[in-house]
């Protein structure tokens, strides 16, 4: 099986596994960098510091560990329709639609309405559109569904369709797009869950979810582009639930955020403002 390594000059190359063994039952401990990755490990699990390989136990609150500054694209790229990269796109960063039947989702901005209906409709599913106020509501599928329709099937093979947004996932197929693909998607999340301007007087290029679980996956996926990201804690919802924050506050990494040549652009150039170098200590959890 062919998996990314770490070679002797600390690159990471591509190796194959060539041997999987039990090691029996252990406890396991959950260790959190400040940046807010976490990683699930026993404790003699060895983690790379400046001090060479260390196991878990011997790690301290303060110790820097290694982390990849960026993921290479995989060996063999999948290829999705654009449509499918859109839609999923949308549907998991709006928090105000629903993945259940018939799923819809809701937006302010006339070019994500047509977004996803454009892509709804070359999915093979009906898409009517209701107006709300400021708002628009796009419905996929009938009212009243004897099954799922094309998208509601796509969902279900995601595992997506029926969850509750505090429940959401990035599906693991889309890290194995190709980087074009993979930017396409993040720029579409983004549109419908994202900031991406100026706030006080500095760059402000963040995403938040009641899902703790989608922020990790997003900023796992940034790491394609060389982007350096945090996941902390957010204001409350207003029905009072947690929430999660996937921020870009590295000025280098907000440069290359995808999407700032295509549509989103920054109001003023991101060297401009004034980041904060992002920790890489360990954070104390555990």
């Amino acid at each position: 099986m062919p998996v990314w390594s770490v070679d002797a000059d600390l690159k990471l190359v591509p190796r194959t596994v060539t041997r999987v063994f039990p090691s029996g039952i252990k406890t396991v401990f959950n260790l959190t960098l400040a940046s807010g990755r976490a990683v699930k490990a026993s404790a003699n699990h060895p983690f790379l510091t400046v001090d060479g390989w260390r196991r878990l136990d011997e790690l301290e609150v303060g110790t820097r560990v290694a982390v990849p500054r960026s993921v290479p694209a995989p060996l063999r790229p999948q290829s999705w329709r654009d449509e499918s990269v859109v839609l999923l796109a949308h549907l998991l960063g709006d928090e105000s639609g629903s993945l259940r039947q018939p799923v819809r989702c809701r937006t302010s901005d006339r070019s994500v309405l047509n977004a996803v209906r454009r892509a709804a409709v070359a999915l093979g599913s009906p898409a009517s559109v209701h107006r709300q106020g400021n708002w628009w509501s796009v419905q996929l599928g009938a009212d009243h569904p004897a099954g799922p329709d094309p998208v509601g099937r796509w969902l279900e093979r995601l595992g997506l369709l029926g969850l509750r947004h505090r429940e959401t996932f990035v599906p693991p197929a889309v890290a194995q797009l190709a980087s074009p693909q993979l930017a396409l998607f993040l720029r579409h999340l983004w549109a419908s869950g994202g900031t991406l301007g100026w706030r006080d007087g500095r760059v402000d290029i963040g995403l938040v979810s009641s899902s703790r679980r989608l922020v990790d996956d997003v900023q796992q996926l940034l790491t394609r582009f060389g982007i350096e990201s945090r996941v902390a804690r957010a204001a409350a919802n207003r029905a009072g639930a947690d929430a999660w924050a996937v921020e870009v506050v590295v000025a280098a990494s907000q440069r290359r955020f995808p999407g700032r040549d295509r549509g989103l652009r920054l109001p003023h150039p991101a060297g401009a403002a004034a980041a904060h170098q992002a920790s890489g200590r360990l954070g104390g959890g555990r």
